[in-house]
Formats: structure tokens, sequence, C-alpha cells
């Protein structure tokens, strides 16, 4: 007979990975996919979102054989933010998600995060700390690091407090705000930010979880015409 003082454990929550991809150079997309394949938690979905890139994207998507990836392809280029909100409204994760098709996320990256968002319920968008990657060299980028009142401040009178792939919502703010990445301005991810300031709280991790890729055409630079 089963001891009763025994509890169940309650089940993981999915986590909804929205990677949006226009002519991402394949070796980089490649890179970002088998990052998140490679995560120690496992419960994922991943959604790539194709802004009707002029390079073949699916033939590389198809040859990964894993049931957690979704392929959609858009008709028309839109424009980045547009996909993620597509992504989005494709996902039924718990918990989502933001990785470029050009960053890497390091393989503890989701199982760290959702340790944090079950901790914290109060925290509504988490980022981390992140590696800056260059032709030639990898540095440290640290975010600003607080309480949630320090944060909201400095996204109103400073800059964004998240490195982009870093973050991590909760799909019940999301849903309950109505806000969606803003297809009209070019900070997309900056505009978000400001959003939801006033709705939940933010956090940082105060460690790297995240290696962000600049370069001229990296997914944070491009807007769809």
């Amino acid at each position: 007979m089963a001891n009763s003082s025994v509890q169940k454990r309650a089940p993981l929550p999915l986590v909804s990975v929205i990677m949006p991809v226009y002519n991402t150079k394949e070796e980089y997309l490649r890179e970002a996919i088998e990052s998140i394949l490679a995560q120690t938690y496992k419960k994922f979905e991943l959604i790539i979102v194709d802004d009707c890139s002029e390079k073949p994207v699916e033939p590389i998507v198809r040859s990964y054989h894993d049931s957690r990836i979704q392929f959609h392809r858009l008709p028309k280029n839109k424009g980045a933010s547009y996909a993620r909100n597509v992504g989005y409204h494709l996902s039924t994760g718990q918990y989502i998600a933001v990785q470029d098709s050009d960053d890497i996320s390091y393989p503890d990256r989701l199982a760290v995060q959702v340790k944090y968002m079950q901790k914290y319920p109060n925290i509504g968008v988490m980022g981390a700390q992140y590696h800056v990657l260059s032709s030639d060299s990898k540095e440290t980028l640290l975010n600003k690091f607080g309480s949630p009142e320090y944060l909201r401040a400095y996204t109103l009178f400073v800059c964004s407090p998240f490195g982009h792939s870093t973050v991590m919502m909760r799909r019940s703010v999301l849903a309950e705000t109505m806000i969606r990445y803003d297809q009209s301005v070019i900070c997309d991810d900056f505009k978000l930010f400001m959003d939801l300031m006033n709705k939940t709280d933010f956090m940082n991790i105060p460690r790297p979880l995240v290696s962000y890729r600049y370069h001229k055409n990296n997914t944070s630079n491009q807007k769809g015409e």
C-alpha cells in the first residue's frame, strides 16, 4: 500500500521557446537550434517562425528529427516583432523564452530560469547576464541588477534592462495584459518592457546564460519592410 504521506510532485511546466528567423547564416541557425535541443530542461517546445527568408530555412529545421520543434513560414516578410507575436500565438507553454536565431543558450539556461520563476511567482519578466560574441573576442556584458523597483526605473530613464535573448516571461502576464511586441517601432523589445514595467516585476539572474552574437545582420537589427 502506498504511503499516503508521500505527495506527488507537480508536473514540470512547459517552456515555449520562440525563435524568429530571417536569412540567418546556416552555421549560426544550427548553433542556435542545437543550443536549445541540448538543454538539461527537457520539457519545452521550440517554435521557429521563418519570416519569409530568401535563404532556405525549412530543410535546415527539418534535418532535426525532434518532435518538440514546430516550424512555421510566413508568406511575407513582416519583421522579427511580427514573427515573435506569431510564435507566441502558436505556443502553449506556461513560460515564454526568447531565443534569436543567431544566439546561443547555455545548456542550463531553461532549467535555471524555470527554477527562479517557480521560486518568485511575482516575477513576470526575467533576464540574465550574457556574453557578447564578436569575430575576434568574447567578453562578459553585465546587466543591471537590483530590486524590481530599480529595474523599472532603469527601464524608464536609461534603456532596456535585459539582453533580449536571455528573456523568459510568464504567459499569464502576457495573456492578462494583452501586451505584445509593437511592430511599429524599431526597438520592439525595449517597447515591450516599457509596456510591462508597471504590470509585473522584473528580475535579472546574476549569471551568464546566453551568448549573444553581435554583427550587423543579427536578428535584433532586422526590421521587415
